[in-house]
């Protein structure tokens, strides 16, 4: 339940607060996602981003915000995670 969408922060912070109470740490987080919209929430956020080619946005429209982890697949996260 937000009252604005992506790519205000509001959901993320929810989501971090709902966690930040079983004493997980907004340092740990990192949005997935395939858009530079999604790019831009994590950063609105303050947390990191991995984000898959093939998405909604094309991969050189994506390298250009930097996201933090760029993958070209899902099945590579599970590597390439443990790094952020």
């Amino acid at each position: 339940d937000v009252t604005l969408l992506k790519p205000a922060p509001e959901g993320i912070e929810k989501i971090l607060a709902f966690y930040r109470r079983r004493d997980l740490r907004p340092t740990a987080a990192v949005l997935i996602g395939d858009s530079v919209t999604d790019i831009e929430t994590a950063r609105n956020a303050g947390i990191r981003v991995a984000v898959r080619t093939n998405g909604e946005d094309r991969t050189i429209r994506l390298k250009a915000h930097s996201p933090d982890l760029l993958v070209n697949s899902l099945e590579e996260l599970t590597d390439l995670l443990p790094q952020l």
